[in-house]
């Protein structure tokens, strides 16, 4: 086994990690795919966010979301 060294550099990865501390807010629910809780995703429209930035959740992902209300 070779131990894995990542690319990025220390500066690279503070960003990284401080992008994840955003909070970032659903403006819809734009489409449903799958059936059942443990199937079903959902495609999300994130407020202040182009459409090339909706993502695909998990029902668990999407649950405790407002959108979801």
């Amino acid at each position: 086994m070779r131990c894995y060294k990542s690319s990025a550099s220390e500066e690279e990865e503070k960003t990284a990690e401080a992008a994840d501390d955003q909070e970032y807010k659903v403006e819809r629910i734009v489409m449903h795919r799958g059936r059942g809780k443990k199937n079903i995703k959902f495609r999300v429209k994130w407020q202040d966010y182009g459409m090339e930035d909706n993502t695909w959740l998990s029902f668990k992902e999407v649950q405790p979301t407002e959108a979801f209300e």
